[in-house]
């Protein structure tokens, strides 16, 4: 009897804890806190015992629980559109500033080059088909956000003298975000347990091909185990005819899903359909 008691008090003591501070909800985690202000870019806390002002940016946030218990939400805070597959990549949206991607998924570097094909190319033109490269990449690695890094482009050049041009070409290094990534909540209940899916489409993007490659495929996916890594959900197993083990589930729909990995060569996704 004694023992339960000290139970209840633990538990009492807990909840009434709990109870004295703010709660903030993450992509990675719960920060118990003292939520002094919130603005429309970021939210001011402070952590127990302490008088120094924290900030994070909302578009890290999910949803905050205030100790009087009222929730705010924040899971629709940013305006990047949300993708369904690599299909949708033209809605792939481009930030200038680091701050406009602070708090999303960061997903991977990266990268495409562009060169004209003769000296009358248009610089406007080439600058387009490589930031369309890289959108698709981003697509496909399940990114509806590019962080430019740095963009360098150059006009057709002639030299007088040796009579010998250069044509327009623009290089551009980036980082793929994404906004929301699929929940492994979400996966879990779409496979149910499931270990044996079909493999029906393939989008691959090589680092020379200007433009991504799609194609039916008919294989078998054998799963092995999957897991949330810091918000990313990771799935390792096994596609006939594919060496890569290891996967990133990239979207999640009704009756499918797409899975995709990143190797020097280029970029590769798989969709799987769920019966």
């Amino acid at each position: 009897m004694k023992t339960i008691f000290m139970f209840m008090a633990l538990f009492a003591g807990f909840c009434t804890a709990s109870a004295q501070v703010d709660t903030i909800y993450t992509h990675e985690g719960v920060i118990p806190c003292n939520v002094v202000e919130v603005t429309e870019t970021a939210a001011m806390f402070q952590y127990p015992g302490e008088s120094h002002n924290n900030s994070l940016s909302l578009n890290a946030i999910s949803k905050i629980v205030f100790r009087s218990g009222r929730v705010q939400e924040f899971a629709a805070r940013t305006s990047f559109r949300r993708l369904s597959s690599p299909m949708e990549w033209q809605q792939v949206a481009i930030a200038g500033v680091e701050s406009e991607v602070k708090g999303l998924y960061k997903l991977d570097d990266v990268s495409s080059k562009a060169k004209g094909t003769t000296e009358f190319s248009n610089q406007e033109r080439v600058k387009r088909r490589a930031i369309d490269k890289m959108k698709m990449q981003s697509a496909i690695l399940g990114g509806n956000v590019i962080y430019m890094v740095q963009m360098r482009s150059d006009g057709t050049k002639f030299n007088w003298l040796s009579g010998v041009s250069s044509t327009a070409e623009t290089s551009l290094f980036g980082v793929a975000y994404s906004s929301q990534m699929p929940r492994l909540s979400d996966v879990e209940k779409l496979i149910k347990s499931g270990r044996r899916f079909d493999v029906v489409e393939t989008v691959t993007m090589v680092n020379t091909d200007s433009r991504y490659a799609q194609g039916t495929m008919s294989s078998e996916l054998t799963i092995d185990r999957i897991y949330d890594d810091s918000g990313l959900i990771m799935l390792e197993g096994s596609i006939k005819g594919v060496k890569e083990r290891v996967f990133r589930v990239t979207f999640c729909n009704e009756s499918d899903f797409y899975i995709a990995y990143k190797t020097r060569r280029g970029v590769f996704s798989y969709k799987v359909t769920v019966h």
